[in-house]
């Protein structure tokens, strides 16, 4: 049965995020969340979010709408793997991209041979 509150997850958001925002759409604590909703304790919750087992997934994909695939591309790792990918398609599109975020060499450092 579909959830009847169910905020998609954002772009670069951890399942662990997510989770929390649906907890706090129902206004209540991620340990309450996970415990009704997942059947997890939240000692369980932290320990399962880089791998969660599929029966976890399936339940929220069941609540939520969003798929198995989506919610497991939600690590950490996986994130950072697609902002480093994001990261590198941008700087070979626009090598000066980040050229205002350099830091300038100080006075000693351009002076000396």
């Amino acid at each position: 049965m579909r959830w009847p509150l169910h905020p998609l997850p954002r772009e670069y958001e951890t399942l662990e995020c997510w989770v929390g925002r649906l907890a706090a759409e129902y206004s209540v604590s991620l340990d309450v969340f996970c415990r009704h909703a997942l059947g997890l304790t939240l000692r369980e919750f932290a320990t399962i979010q880089n791998d969660p087992p599929k029966e976890v997934l399936h339940k929220l994909e069941i609540g939520t709408g969003v798929p198995v695939q989506d919610l497991q591309s939600m690590s950490r790792e996986k994130i950072f793997q697609r902002l480093m990918a994001a990261l590198e398609r941008l700087l070979q599109e626009d090598p000066g991209a980040f050229a205002q975020f350099a830091i300038a060499p100080s006075s000693q450092e351009r002076t000396k041979f």
